[in-house]
């Protein structure tokens, strides 16, 4: 399958009743907790990733051939609800998404690197909750404005410091969560007695009932390839005992 960063494409499955939804890129997932507020109503989201992957309410319209530069900051572009295409846009409609999605058309932003941005813009989700093993990322928190004018906060915590949610929540799991330096070529897999460990959390906080749905990004490219995604779900599958292996095995 197409593994580019354009792709949308998702899977929708179900794990212990619940639906888990797998994707390519990790900015897929607005679409999908868009499906899963349209089904079970909006959640706080709970994300294991090792990117940060929002911005403060950092969201822009770009010109058609204008690419993104450091000139490109928050104070230099109107407000997100004065944008008649952000307002517009349809998360429902998979066309609309191919255009938002893709740089160099009509509206684009960050939508690698905040589309937790444009999920709380678009009221998707309550508050996220960013869990990480290592980071050198940005790790304090913040907030941002919804369409209604509801702030919504974004809490970065280390994993050593996990708390179970009190309310209803989606878990977001970026494979890449499993490998150390994600930005470099070179990056390895964590090691096995790490990994095993994080991976039995995972299975704990699936089993809580306050876990709706899962969302799931394979992200290739920030795992060291294809071959490293299959040896992370491998043993994903093996701990949540699924036949995830198989779904993403289609995918990439």
């Amino acid at each position: 399958m197409d593994c580019s960063k354009y792709n949308i494409a998702y899977k929708e499955i179900s794990v212990d009743k619940k639906p888990l939804f797998i994707f390519i890129n990790h900015r897929v997932s607005i679409v999908c907790w868009n499906k899963i507020r349209e089904i079970l109503g909006k959640c706080d989201v709970v994300t294991l990733d090792s990117h940060r992957d929002f911005r403060n309410g950092f969201i822009f319209k770009l010109d058609p051939d204008e690419t993104f530069s450091s000139k490109h900051h928050k104070g230099n572009h109107p407000h997100f609800t004065l944008c008649e295409e952000f307002i517009n846009w349809d998360l429902s409609d998979n066309e609309q998404n191919r255009l938002f999605i893709k740089e160099g058309k009509k509206f684009v932003g960050l939508l690698n690197d905040n589309f937790i941005d444009v999920a709380f813009m678009k009221d998707l989700v309550g508050d996220v909750f960013w869990y990480y093993s290592d980071t050198e990322n940005d790790s304090s928190e913040g907030g941002c404005e919804d369409i209604n004018g509801k702030i919504h906060k974004y809490h970065p915590l280390p994993i050593k410091e996990f708390k179970i949610p009190k309310r209803r929540f989606i878990l977001d799991i970026d494979l890449d969560f499993f490998v150390e330096n994600p930005a470099l070529k070179n990056c390895t897999l964590m090691p096995q007695k790490k990994m095993k460990k994080y991976l039995n959390l995972i299975r704990k906080i699936m089993d809580n009932p306050n876990c709706l749905a899962i969302t799931l990004a394979l992200e290739p490219g920030c795992c060291g390839g294809k071959e490293n995604c299959l040896k992370i779900s491998k043993k994903l599958s093996n701990i949540v005992e699924i036949g995830l292996n198989k779904e993403i095995e289609k995918f990439l």
